[in-house]
């Protein structure tokens, strides 16, 4: 848990863990992932199978793949600011909304792919406020690929 502060990680590799909250990465700081992956986390209770991001996130060259949500965003639940450049998520599941990514705060997509994700809606990206996708790729997601984009 990041709570506040700043957490960033290099060239690193997140995987394999359970926890109710954001299966792995639960953050209310700065964080950033740079060369990373972060996969095969589950969140037993609610959102963020791989990361649940309150604050501001900045991944770039980084893997989010196979982590499940009992909740919303598979992949990433966003209620502050997440910005991925040349970032891949695919292959996340949730219960609930935005397999890939279920944002409700600000997120922006450089160069990056959503694909092979699946929820219950918005497969790819299930979003409630803003999202900007500048050369990114949101293909392939169950049921949908990007509900309310």
């Amino acid at each position: 848990m990041n709570d506040g502060g700043s957490a960033t990680l290099e060239e690193s590799a997140v995987s394999d863990n359970t926890a109710a909250f954001g299966g792995r990465i639960d953050s209310a700081g700065v964080l950033t992932l740079k060369e990373s992956s972060v996969n095969d986390n589950t969140a037993t209770v609610a959102g963020g199978g791989g990361i649940r991001n309150f604050g501001m996130a900045t991944l770039t060259q980084t893997t989010i793949t196979g982590n499940t949500a009992a909740g919303s965003g598979g992949g990433i639940r966003n209620f502050g600011t997440v910005m991925l450049t040349k970032s891949t998520v695919s292959g996340n599941t949730a219960a609930g909304a935005g397999g890939g990514i279920r944002n409700s705060g600000t997120a922006t997509l450089n160069d990056s792919t959503v694909s092979g994700n699946t929820a219950a809606i918005g497969g790819g990206i299930f979003n409630d406020a803003t999202v900007t996708l500048n050369e990114s790729r949101v293909r392939g997601n169950t049921p949908d690929d990007c509900f309310g984009c």
